[in-house]
């Protein structure tokens, strides 16, 4: 049975080396920071979460190693993905170009830089259909409204 728990934390860990790798490529070979970002972020919580699990069958009849890995994953995958996005709203805030390459920019036109703030675009949000109405015409779009504060 030691034998088995071994070997397969053996595996573990070169399942997180992998991942780990993957996450350095991604970091050198992305053209931007958002997918840098993304590349690493994913990978990097993947691979440690498969060492953290190595280390937890290898230590296998300590309860508390057990326990101390199974919340170090959990914290991993809960402030991993909130930090990435995070540092990314944080960096398209500040003006870090998107690639150039991109297809589409859902961010553009969602941010006021008065206010400093992020809002949800009226072009993304219509959920009026574009077939024409009894009369013939299209319907309109909604008008946008804005709500800024007087100084």
């Amino acid at each position: 049975m030691e034998l088995l728990l071994f070997g397969l934390s053996a595996l573990l860990m070169l399942i997180s080396t992998f991942f780990f790798i993957v996450s350095g490529i991604g970091l050198v070979r992305m053209p931007d920071l958002y997918m840098r970002m993304s590349a690493t972020s994913k990978a990097a919580t993947l691979g440690a979460a498969c060492a953290f699990l190595a280390g937890a069958l290898y230590f296998y009849d300590n309860l508390s190693v057990a326990l101390r890995v199974f919340a170090g994953i959990l914290f991993i995958f809960a402030t991993a993905p909130i930090g990435a996005h995070m540092i990314g709203r944080a960096s398209y805030a500040r003006g870090v170009a998107v690639w150039e390459g991109a297809v589409i920019d859902e961010m553009e036109g969602c941010y006021d830089r008065s206010t400093h703030s992020f809002h949800s675009s009226p072009q993304h949000n219509q959920t009026t259909a574009t077939t024409p109405d009894e009369t013939g015409t299209a319907p309109q779009a909604p008008a946008a409204t804005s709500q800024q504060a007087a100084p």
